[in-house]
């Protein structure tokens, strides 16, 4: 079992970015997918408080 920790340095680092990538990836999609909903969710609804029409 030697060989394993034979290139501990690099495989860790290896190790720590294979963890890092899908992490990020998963972390800018949650983020653009909230953007995107808020996005359509502000087109597709009316303003809460439109202005109210004042009559003389």
């Amino acid at each position: 079992m030697r060989w394993i920790w034979s290139g501990y340095p690099h495989r860790n680092a290896a190790f720590a970015v294979a963890l890092a990538i899908p992490l990020l990836v998963t972390i800018g999609l949650d983020i653009t997918a909230t953007l995107w909903a808020r996005r359509i969710l502000s087109e597709s609804r009316p303003d809460a408080n439109p202005d109210p029409e004042v009559e003389p």
